[in-house]
Protein backbone atom coordinates (compact mmCIF):
# COMPACT_ATOMS: atom_id res chain seq x y z
CA UNK A 1 0.00 0.00 0.00
CA UNK A 2 0.88 3.75 -0.12
CA UNK A 3 -0.07 7.30 0.22
CA UNK A 4 0.07 10.70 -1.19
CA UNK A 5 0.52 13.37 0.61
CA UNK A 6 0.03 17.02 -1.22
CA UNK A 7 1.31 19.53 1.26
CA UNK A 8 -0.38 22.50 0.09
CA UNK A 9 -0.35 26.58 1.47
CA UNK A 10 -3.65 26.74 1.72
CA UNK A 11 -5.15 23.04 2.00
CA UNK A 12 -3.55 19.63 3.40
CA UNK A 13 -4.53 16.67 1.23
CA UNK A 14 -3.72 12.77 1.49
CA UNK A 15 -5.25 10.21 -0.90
CA UNK A 16 -4.91 6.46 -0.53
CA UNK A 17 -6.07 3.59 -2.84
CA UNK A 18 -7.77 0.71 -0.52
CA UNK A 19 -9.34 -1.99 -2.33
CA UNK A 20 -9.56 0.02 -5.62
CA UNK A 21 -11.32 2.64 -3.56
CA UNK A 22 -9.80 6.13 -3.49
CA UNK A 23 -9.91 7.50 0.43
CA UNK A 24 -8.71 11.37 0.42
CA UNK A 25 -8.84 13.21 3.82
CA UNK A 26 -8.06 17.22 4.09
CA UNK A 27 -7.81 19.87 6.41
CA UNK A 28 -7.30 23.70 5.50
CA UNK A 29 -3.62 24.62 6.56
CA UNK A 30 -4.76 27.43 9.11
CA UNK A 31 -4.90 28.45 12.33
CA UNK A 32 -6.56 31.17 14.43
CA UNK A 33 -5.46 32.01 17.85
CA UNK A 34 -7.68 33.83 20.78
CA UNK A 35 -6.01 35.23 24.12
CA UNK A 36 -6.92 32.50 26.39
CA UNK A 37 -9.89 32.78 29.18
CA UNK A 38 -12.35 30.49 31.11
CA UNK A 39 -15.16 32.55 29.79
CA UNK A 40 -14.02 31.62 25.87
CA UNK A 41 -12.77 27.97 26.71
CA UNK A 42 -16.35 27.97 28.34
CA UNK A 43 -17.73 29.11 24.95
CA UNK A 44 -15.50 26.91 22.30
CA UNK A 45 -16.95 24.03 24.97
CA UNK A 46 -20.32 24.80 24.61
CA UNK A 47 -20.32 25.11 20.73
CA UNK A 48 -17.90 22.23 19.77
CA UNK A 49 -15.09 23.87 18.52
CA UNK A 50 -12.31 21.61 18.93
CA UNK A 51 -9.29 23.95 19.78
CA UNK A 52 -5.92 23.53 22.10
CA UNK A 53 -4.34 25.47 24.44
CA UNK A 54 -1.03 26.66 23.18
CA UNK A 55 1.09 29.20 25.53
CA UNK A 56 -1.09 32.62 26.20
CA UNK A 57 -4.21 31.46 23.36
CA UNK A 58 -6.55 28.67 22.33
CA UNK A 59 -5.96 27.90 19.53
CA UNK A 60 -8.31 26.24 16.39
CA UNK A 61 -6.88 24.87 13.70
CA UNK A 62 -7.98 23.68 9.83
CA UNK A 63 -11.64 23.68 9.60
CA UNK A 64 -12.44 24.66 12.77
CA UNK A 65 -10.33 27.84 11.96
CA UNK A 66 -11.83 28.63 9.07
CA UNK A 67 -15.14 28.36 9.68
CA UNK A 68 -14.93 30.32 13.55
CA UNK A 69 -12.42 33.25 12.74
CA UNK A 70 -14.17 35.59 11.86
CA UNK A 71 -17.27 34.87 14.77
CA UNK A 72 -14.46 35.44 17.08
CA UNK A 73 -12.82 38.91 15.33
CA UNK A 74 -9.62 36.84 14.48
CA UNK A 75 -7.46 36.31 11.09
CA UNK A 76 -6.70 33.29 9.94
CA UNK A 77 -3.31 32.69 10.36
CA UNK A 78 -1.27 30.80 7.57
CA UNK A 79 0.85 27.46 9.08
CA UNK A 80 2.61 28.07 5.97
CA UNK A 81 3.30 31.43 5.46
CA UNK A 82 4.93 32.10 1.85
CA UNK A 83 4.54 28.46 1.39
CA UNK A 84 7.17 27.83 3.98
CA UNK A 85 7.43 25.84 6.94
CA UNK A 86 8.17 28.21 9.61
CA UNK A 87 11.75 28.16 11.07
CA UNK A 88 11.30 29.70 14.38
CA UNK A 89 7.37 29.11 15.17
CA UNK A 90 7.46 26.10 17.45
CA UNK A 91 4.09 25.77 18.27
CA UNK A 92 3.09 26.55 14.56
CA UNK A 93 5.08 23.14 13.50
CA UNK A 94 3.61 21.48 16.80
CA UNK A 95 0.26 22.55 14.60
CA UNK A 96 1.52 21.19 10.94
CA UNK A 97 2.32 17.38 13.03
CA UNK A 98 -1.15 17.68 14.53
CA UNK A 99 -2.64 17.88 11.32
CA UNK A 100 -0.69 15.86 9.17
CA UNK A 101 -1.35 12.68 12.40
CA UNK A 102 -4.99 13.62 11.66
CA UNK A 103 -4.66 12.90 7.70
CA UNK A 104 -2.17 9.90 7.47
CA UNK A 105 -3.64 7.04 8.25
CA UNK A 106 -1.71 4.21 10.45
CA UNK A 107 0.88 2.35 7.69
CA UNK A 108 -0.41 -1.64 7.09
CA UNK A 109 3.50 -2.15 6.80
CA UNK A 110 6.17 -0.11 8.01
CA UNK A 111 7.92 2.01 5.66
CA UNK A 112 5.08 2.42 3.15
CA UNK A 113 5.88 4.55 0.62
CA UNK A 114 4.39 8.29 1.39
CA UNK A 115 4.62 10.06 -2.02
CA UNK A 116 4.85 14.02 -0.87
CA UNK A 117 4.83 17.63 -2.41
CA UNK A 118 5.81 20.93 -0.88
CA UNK A 119 4.78 24.38 -2.61
CA UNK A 120 7.99 25.62 -4.14
CA UNK A 121 11.24 24.15 -4.68
CA UNK A 122 13.93 24.33 -2.27
CA UNK A 123 16.65 26.35 -3.51
CA UNK A 124 18.38 27.86 0.32
CA UNK A 125 20.16 25.66 3.13
CA UNK A 126 17.21 27.17 5.40
CA UNK A 127 14.27 25.71 3.27
CA UNK A 128 16.31 22.34 2.61
CA UNK A 129 15.56 21.79 6.36
CA UNK A 130 11.95 22.59 6.33
CA UNK A 131 11.74 19.63 4.01
CA UNK A 132 14.03 17.58 6.03
CA UNK A 133 11.17 18.20 8.90
CA UNK A 134 8.30 17.58 7.21
CA UNK A 135 9.94 13.66 6.11
CA UNK A 136 10.60 13.44 9.72
CA UNK A 137 7.18 13.84 10.49
CA UNK A 138 6.15 11.44 7.77
CA UNK A 139 9.13 9.13 8.89
CA UNK A 140 7.55 9.41 12.42
CA UNK A 141 4.20 7.92 11.30
CA UNK A 142 5.95 4.81 9.66
CA UNK A 143 5.90 6.00 5.99
CA UNK A 144 9.29 6.59 3.75
CA UNK A 145 8.49 9.77 2.53
CA UNK A 146 9.53 10.45 -1.81
CA UNK A 147 9.12 14.04 -2.73
CA UNK A 148 7.96 15.45 -6.21
CA UNK A 149 7.56 18.61 -7.56
CA UNK A 150 3.80 19.59 -7.85
CA UNK A 151 3.82 19.85 -12.32
CA UNK A 152 5.51 16.66 -12.48
CA UNK A 153 2.62 15.71 -10.18
CA UNK A 154 0.28 16.85 -12.59
CA UNK A 155 1.85 15.32 -15.85
CA UNK A 156 1.38 11.90 -13.76
CA UNK A 157 -2.26 12.06 -13.23
CA UNK A 158 -3.48 14.13 -16.34
CA UNK A 159 -1.09 12.78 -19.38
CA UNK A 160 -1.13 8.96 -19.56
CA UNK A 161 -2.87 8.94 -22.99
CA UNK A 162 0.44 11.28 -23.89
CA UNK A 163 2.89 9.04 -22.68
CA UNK A 164 3.66 11.25 -19.75
CA UNK A 165 4.76 14.10 -22.31
CA UNK A 166 4.28 17.37 -21.70
CA UNK A 167 3.56 20.21 -19.48
CA UNK A 168 2.19 20.14 -16.22
CA UNK A 169 1.01 23.33 -14.38
CA UNK A 170 -0.12 23.77 -10.79
CA UNK A 171 -1.68 26.85 -9.99
CA UNK A 172 -1.09 26.88 -6.66
CA UNK A 173 -2.08 29.45 -3.65
CA UNK A 174 1.35 30.45 -2.68
CA UNK A 175 3.36 29.51 -5.93
CA UNK A 176 3.07 28.59 -9.85
CA UNK A 177 5.05 25.28 -10.79
CA UNK A 178 5.69 24.04 -14.13
CA UNK A 179 6.96 21.07 -15.16
CA UNK A 180 8.12 19.53 -18.43
CA UNK A 181 8.28 15.82 -19.08
CA UNK A 182 9.15 13.09 -21.38
CA UNK A 183 8.03 10.04 -21.46
CA UNK A 184 7.51 10.66 -17.18
CA UNK A 185 10.96 12.04 -17.14
CA UNK A 186 11.04 16.02 -15.75
CA UNK A 187 12.83 17.72 -17.42
CA UNK A 188 12.66 21.04 -16.90
CA UNK A 189 11.33 22.47 -13.18
CA UNK A 190 10.04 26.15 -13.03
CA UNK A 191 8.28 27.66 -10.05
CA UNK A 192 7.18 31.49 -9.70
CA UNK A 193 6.73 32.56 -5.99
CA UNK A 194 3.16 33.83 -6.73
CA UNK A 195 -0.31 32.57 -6.52
CA UNK A 196 -3.94 32.95 -5.63
CA UNK A 197 -2.54 34.51 -1.95
CA UNK A 198 -0.73 36.90 -3.97
CA UNK A 199 -4.07 37.87 -6.07
CA UNK A 200 -6.23 37.58 -3.45
CA UNK A 201 -3.89 40.23 -1.15
CA UNK A 202 -3.75 42.51 -4.63
CA UNK A 203 -7.53 42.29 -4.59
CA UNK A 204 -8.03 43.26 -1.06
CA UNK A 205 -5.39 46.31 -1.30
CA UNK A 206 -6.80 47.81 -4.37
CA UNK A 207 -10.06 47.45 -2.43
CA UNK A 208 -9.34 48.23 0.73
CA UNK A 209 -10.76 45.26 2.35
CA UNK A 210 -9.18 45.42 6.35
CA UNK A 211 -11.12 44.30 9.16
CA UNK A 212 -10.32 44.39 12.86
CA UNK A 213 -9.57 41.61 15.45
CA UNK A 214 -10.65 41.76 19.09
CA UNK A 215 -8.16 43.94 20.78
CA UNK A 216 -8.68 46.61 17.51
CA UNK A 217 -5.72 45.70 15.57
CA UNK A 218 -6.19 45.95 11.80
CA UNK A 219 -5.10 43.68 9.63
CA UNK A 220 -5.93 42.89 5.10
CA UNK A 221 -8.89 41.03 5.14
CA UNK A 222 -8.43 38.74 1.83
CA UNK A 223 -11.07 36.52 2.65
CA UNK A 224 -13.72 38.87 1.33
CA UNK A 225 -11.57 38.86 -2.50
CA UNK A 226 -11.12 35.45 -2.22
CA UNK A 227 -14.43 34.37 -1.57
CA UNK A 228 -15.36 36.79 -4.38
CA UNK A 229 -13.32 35.11 -6.78
CA UNK A 230 -13.73 31.48 -6.04
CA UNK A 231 -18.00 32.33 -6.27
CA UNK A 232 -17.18 34.82 -9.57
CA UNK A 233 -19.75 33.42 -12.21
CA UNK A 234 -18.14 35.31 -14.87
CA UNK A 235 -15.35 34.95 -17.94
CA UNK A 236 -11.75 36.12 -18.10
CA UNK A 237 -12.43 36.53 -21.41
CA UNK A 238 -15.10 39.02 -20.79
CA UNK A 239 -14.60 40.89 -18.29
CA UNK A 240 -16.95 43.67 -16.80
CA UNK A 241 -16.72 45.52 -13.71
CA UNK A 242 -13.04 47.24 -12.31
CA UNK A 243 -12.48 44.19 -10.44
CA UNK A 244 -13.15 41.93 -12.99
CA UNK A 245 -10.49 43.96 -15.15
CA UNK A 246 -8.30 43.91 -12.01
CA UNK A 247 -8.56 39.84 -11.55
CA UNK A 248 -7.57 39.57 -15.57
CA UNK A 249 -4.97 41.75 -15.54
CA UNK A 250 -3.20 40.13 -12.55
CA UNK A 251 -3.80 36.25 -13.78
CA UNK A 252 -2.22 37.53 -16.93
CA UNK A 253 0.94 39.10 -15.27
CA UNK A 254 1.07 35.79 -13.11
CA UNK A 255 0.94 33.38 -16.30
CA UNK A 256 3.49 35.74 -17.95
CA UNK A 257 5.78 35.57 -15.50
CA UNK A 258 5.71 31.62 -15.53
CA UNK A 259 5.52 31.33 -19.37
CA UNK A 260 8.90 33.72 -19.48
CA UNK A 261 10.57 31.02 -17.05
CA UNK A 262 9.67 27.96 -19.21
CA UNK A 263 10.85 29.71 -22.47
CA UNK A 264 13.78 30.51 -20.79
CA UNK A 265 14.45 26.87 -19.65
CA UNK A 266 13.57 25.28 -22.60
CA UNK A 267 15.24 27.25 -24.64
CA UNK A 268 18.66 25.81 -22.17
CA UNK A 269 17.25 22.46 -21.88
CA UNK A 270 19.26 19.87 -24.79
CA UNK A 271 16.46 17.29 -24.20
CA UNK A 272 14.02 19.54 -25.00
CA UNK A 273 14.81 18.65 -28.68
CA UNK A 274 13.35 14.62 -27.89
CA UNK A 275 9.61 16.50 -27.96
CA UNK A 276 8.26 15.99 -31.08
CA UNK A 277 4.98 17.48 -32.26
CA UNK A 278 2.34 19.82 -30.54
CA UNK A 279 3.03 19.56 -26.66
CA UNK A 280 0.21 18.35 -24.16
CA UNK A 281 -0.33 21.00 -21.74
CA UNK A 282 -2.68 20.01 -18.50
CA UNK A 283 -3.18 22.47 -15.59
CA UNK A 284 -4.84 22.26 -12.06
CA UNK A 285 -5.47 24.75 -9.50
CA UNK A 286 -8.82 27.39 -8.57
CA UNK A 287 -8.35 29.65 -11.65
CA UNK A 288 -9.33 26.64 -14.24
CA UNK A 289 -12.84 26.72 -12.90
CA UNK A 290 -13.38 30.39 -14.07
CA UNK A 291 -15.40 30.76 -16.83
CA UNK A 292 -13.18 31.46 -20.32
CA UNK A 293 -9.88 29.66 -18.69
CA UNK A 294 -8.82 27.58 -21.53
CA UNK A 295 -9.33 30.30 -23.75
CA UNK A 296 -7.31 32.61 -21.61
CA UNK A 297 -4.74 31.06 -20.45
CA UNK A 298 -3.62 29.40 -24.25
CA UNK A 299 -4.10 33.59 -25.28
CA UNK A 300 -1.73 34.35 -22.45
CA UNK A 301 0.76 31.66 -23.29
CA UNK A 302 0.52 32.36 -27.12
CA UNK A 303 2.05 36.11 -26.06
CA UNK A 304 5.14 34.50 -25.24
CA UNK A 305 7.66 32.83 -27.68
CA UNK A 306 7.86 29.19 -26.35
CA UNK A 307 10.45 27.30 -28.17
CA UNK A 308 7.45 24.45 -28.54
CA UNK A 309 4.03 24.29 -29.81
CA UNK A 310 1.13 23.87 -27.22
CA UNK A 311 -2.12 21.74 -27.95
CA UNK A 312 -5.29 23.30 -26.49
CA UNK A 313 -4.68 23.97 -22.45
CA UNK A 314 -6.36 20.84 -20.53
CA UNK A 315 -7.66 22.15 -17.55
CA UNK A 316 -7.62 18.93 -15.00
CA UNK A 317 -11.35 17.42 -14.33
CA UNK A 318 -10.92 16.71 -11.05
CA UNK A 319 -8.79 20.00 -10.20
CA UNK A 320 -8.76 19.56 -6.16
CA UNK A 321 -6.75 16.08 -5.85
CA UNK A 322 -5.12 16.33 -9.30
CA UNK A 323 -2.24 16.58 -7.68
CA UNK A 324 -2.58 14.08 -5.13
CA UNK A 325 -3.80 11.51 -7.80
CA UNK A 326 -0.76 12.03 -9.38
CA UNK A 327 1.61 12.08 -6.60
CA UNK A 328 -0.10 8.09 -5.94
CA UNK A 329 0.29 7.37 -9.23
CA UNK A 330 4.14 8.13 -8.74
CA UNK A 331 3.98 6.28 -5.09
CA UNK A 332 2.03 3.07 -6.68
CA UNK A 333 4.54 2.82 -9.28
CA UNK A 334 7.32 2.74 -7.10
CA UNK A 335 6.03 0.48 -4.84
CA UNK A 336 5.11 -2.65 -7.53
CA UNK A 337 8.72 -1.72 -9.27
CA UNK A 338 10.13 -2.45 -5.40
CA UNK A 339 7.68 -6.02 -5.52
CA UNK A 340 8.67 -6.86 -8.57
CA UNK A 341 12.39 -6.84 -7.98
CA UNK A 342 11.82 -9.00 -4.60
CA UNK A 343 10.42 -11.26 -6.40
CA UNK A 344 13.13 -11.50 -8.86
CA UNK A 345 15.97 -11.40 -6.05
Amino acid sequence: MSVALDFGTATLKSLRNIDGQLKARSAPSVYAALPDSHSRRKLLEQLKIPSAVCEDNLVMMGQAAEEYARMFQTPCIPLLPDGRIPADDPPARQMIASLLHALLPEPVRPGELCSITLPGEPLTRQEEQETEFLKRLIRLQGYTPQPMSAGMAVVLAELVGDSFTGMGISLGASFTEISVAVHGVEIIRCCVPRGGNWIDEQLAVENEHYAWDSSGHQFLDTSRSREWKEQWGGSLQKPRTRDEKLLVRLYEELIGHAAGKVSAALSKSRRAAEIRGKLAVAVTGGPTHIGGFDEFFARCLAQHDLPLDTERIRPAAQSAYTVARGLLIQAELETGTAASARRAA
